[in-house]
């Protein structure tokens, strides 16, 4: 299961990653670069993108094992409820 998470969590920042760099690359061929060295803006980018996957691997990591627990907050059935813990009775 915990495996199954981290995959999960891998997979959606990798696609998110593919639609940043689809949209960010045809912004930046828009505008003038400033480095006149390729290699410099390929450093970069390679450092922006291991961030930014990283960011969106951890954060989808803690988002799908907080929706993944099977802990319920109010009881779904009725029967799980004690009767003299409901107050039925009017005020007057």
């Amino acid at each position: 299961m915990l495996l199954g998470n981290i995959f999960k969590s891998i997979m959606i920042s990798i696609i998110s990653l593919i639609v940043y760099v689809v949209v960010t690359d045809k912004l930046d061929e828009n505008k003038d670069n400033i480095f006149n060295k390729d290699n410099m803006i390929k450093k970069d980018k390679t450092k922006e993108y291991l961030i930014i996957i990283g960011i969106i691997s951890i954060s989808s990591f803690i988002v799908i094992n907080m929706s993944s627990t099977k802990t319920e907050l109010v009881p779904l059935k009725m029967s799980e409820i004690k009767e003299p813990l409901l107050n039925n009775k009017p005020p007057f």
